[in-house]
């Protein structure tokens, strides 16, 4: 049986379940058509800790939108500061808080989720992207000084 290396480039955007296709590239034998490949993407969670791992791990996906738990200081969720929200292709988008951050406070920030890949569209020239949801996870003080 012989074995070859075939390159594969992951579009932003590709999600679970999502199909790739290389037409006449599998088995091939004297006298009969070569079959296909295809290759279905699976996402898996990180195992891994990486240098990311502490921004990927507050990341979750559904659809084309994302989720990110970002923490915070008591003293700044109370202040209402100004906070960075790091994506995850390394970019930093500046989050205004208008409001008392709670538990329960989410922002969207439209625009910033994932591509929608749309295999009949491999240029992206009507890509639609999701939204980001921003939650907060307030770090409380270990202690209060008086």
């Amino acid at each position: 049986m012989d074995y070859c290396a075939k390159n594969i480039e992951v579009a932003k955007g590709m999600n679970d379940g999502d199909v790739f296709m290389y037409r006449g590239e599998g088995h091939q034998q004297p006298g009969s058509v070569p079959g296909d490949i295809k290759v279905t993407f699976k996402l898996v969670e990180p195992t891994e800790v990486s240098k990311d791992f502490a921004v990927t791990s507050r990341y979750s996906r559904k659809g084309d939108d994302l989720f990110y738990k970002h923490p915070i200081k008591l003293e700044n969720a109370i202040k209402c500061l100004p906070v960075k929200i790091p994506l995850l292709d390394g970019r930093l988008v500046h989050l205004a808080l208008d409001e008392i951050v709670t538990p329960e406070t989410v922002k969207e920030i439209s625009g910033e989720g994932m591509k929608h890949w749309d295999k009949n569209d491999p240029l992206d020239k009507n890509a639609k992207t999701g939204t980001l949801y921003v939650s907060f996870d307030i770090q409380f003080p270990k202690t209060v000084s008086t």
